[in-house]
């Protein structure tokens, strides 16, 4: 890839990264506690039963645990979205 093009895919890739934390965060103001937030995080686990990567972790191994990884820094952004939040400001 040429320095442009990654350039391009970087930007689109962080402004769908800011709309996802966006919206998660406008649906997890309205959820009546973390539980919503927990199970977007258990989706994005890797179990147990998976397959041990071993010292050299397969190509979808790692794929799967930097997809797990950015899962949860979007998850984080929303929480700490969210406790920035007044308390009034939540809907319930």
């Amino acid at each position: 890839m040429t320095g442009p093009m990654v350039s391009e895919l970087e930007s689109r890739l962080n402004a769908q990264r800011k709309l996802i934390v966006h919206l998660v965060w406008q649906l997890a103001r309205n959820a009546p506690d973390d539980g919503f937030l927990d199970s977007i995080l258990r989706d994005g686990d890797i179990l147990d039963q998976e397959e041990d990567p071993g010292v050299e972790p397969t190509e979808a191994f790692a794929q799967q645990a930097r997809m797990a990884a950015e899962v949860r820094a979007i998850v984080d952004q929303v929480r700490a979205r969210l406790d920035a939040e007044p308390e009034d400001g939540r809907q319930s």
